[in-house]
């Protein structure tokens, strides 16, 4: 079995040769070729109005939020600002 081009403790996968490409044989990492649960980041973001200042939308993801907000508002992506916010922030302006 061949290894990957990482050293032994980064290794992530290994190979084996099959016909004209490879076969994958061991993994070892969270999150790679789903072998674990993706991990779960507690970050949430806001999308506020830059001429008004008011949040607009919120979610944890700030490609997500920033499509939310124009979507909303009508406004081009760039008329708007992502803000990284806590937990309770994010509670407190959630839509129920």
């Amino acid at each position: 079995m061949k290894r990957s081009r990482f050293s032994e403790e980064q290794s992530v996968v290994g190979f084996e040769p099959l016909g004209d490409g490879f076969r994958i044989v061991d993994c070892r990492r969270i999150g790679i070729f789903g072998c674990d649960p993706i991990p779960k980041f507690e970050l949430y973001y806001a999308a506020v109005n830059e001429t008004t200042g008011e949040t607009v939308a919120v979610s944890e993801s700030a490609v997500g939020v920033l499509a939310d907000a124009a979507e909303k508002t009508g406004l081009p992506r760039d008329c708007l600002e992502v803000h990284q916010i806590s937990r309770e922030e994010y509670e407190r302006l959630k839509e129920p």
